[in-house]
């Protein structure tokens, strides 16, 4: 349960695959799990919205999808590409 400001920006990250589940907030891991079945709710991926599809508050000012598991370097390279875009970030 990481506690982080709700007055900066932050970023959230996950990897999916058929054997692992991670999670990074502001580019820290937080969570990993060998564990998964990947798939999506209600048929389709859904932001801002949770599992039941009601609606959230959130405020996303930039989405990035891979299609493969990105390197801890290629995170690094995220993080300095949304570094330059966004200011505040840790």
């Amino acid at each position: 349960n990481p506690a982080t400001s709700l007055a900066t920006i932050h970023t959230y990250s996950a990897i999916s695959t058929s054997s692992e589940w991670t999670n990074f907030i502001n580019f820290t891991q937080h969570f990993t799990d060998a564990t998964n079945t990947v798939g999506f709710v209600n048929g389709g991926g859904w932001f801002g919205l949770n599992a039941s599809g009601s609606g959230s508050d959130m405020r996303i000012g930039e989405i990035l999808l891979f299609s493969a598991k990105i390197s801890s370097s290629e995170r690094a390279d995220v993080h300095t590409y949304l570094s330059s875009r966004f200011t505040g970030l840790p």
